[in-house]
């Protein structure tokens, strides 16, 4: 398939099925949904310290492997406590920012599932997390073990320019697992 030269083809593709990510094109027979790891990377944990493996092996083996976030509290970070840490995946995998994020007009939803070690009351996901990104749009969502399909609505959101295409911010110590994180429209 070739790149959409243009802002009227881009439009159109949307029309017909077709989710466009800067030069990344999917046909309609993918277009119901896009992995998050086709379009950013987890490479950055802000506040304290937190441990992640991309491939856990989870019990239930219908959500297995899944991504583990193991948060074992607050810890001191270059002499500070912060209290919190937060996952994000980012696009280019080293943008703090200052490089342009993904396009993904089009998109409607973001979906994923999630569970927790233990129960936990607040944990935010939210897609954005820089001052730059063109919108921000948190959820917070109390978890346990059992594992939840979550949807972040994004219809009618500002997505033309997203640098964070999702995070997760945990303020107690606790393990989060993830899995299926996907972009829909």
């Amino acid at each position: 398939m070739e790149k959409w030269p243009n802002l009227k083809w881009r439009h159109l593709a949307v029309i017909l099925g077709f989710i466009l990510v800067e030069n990344i094109s999917v046909g309609p027979a993918l277009a119901s949904s896009v992995s998050i790891d086709d379009l950013f990377l987890p490479t950055l944990i802000l506040g304290d310290n937190a441990n992640i493996d991309p491939a856990y092996k989870d019990q239930n083996q219908t959500h297995s492997p899944c991504i583990k976030i193991d948060y074992p509290g607050a810890t001191k970070n270059a002499g500070k406590i912060e209290g919190y840490s937060t996952v994000i995946w980012r696009y280019p995998k080293d943008n703090l920012g200052e490089s342009k994020g993904r396009d993904l007009k089009g998109v409607t939803r973001l979906l994923f599932w999630a569970r927790s070690d233990k129960t936990m009351e607040n944990v935010k996901f939210s897609i954005g997390a820089f001052k730059e990104d063109s919108d921000y749009i948190p959820i917070n969502v109390p978890l346990n073990r059992t594992w939840v399909q979550f949807e972040i609505p994004l219809l009618l959101k500002n997505l033309t320019d997203i640098r964070a295409g999702f995070a997760c911010k945990l303020t107690e110590n606790g393990a989060v697992y993830l899995n299926g994180i996907s972009y829909e429209i």
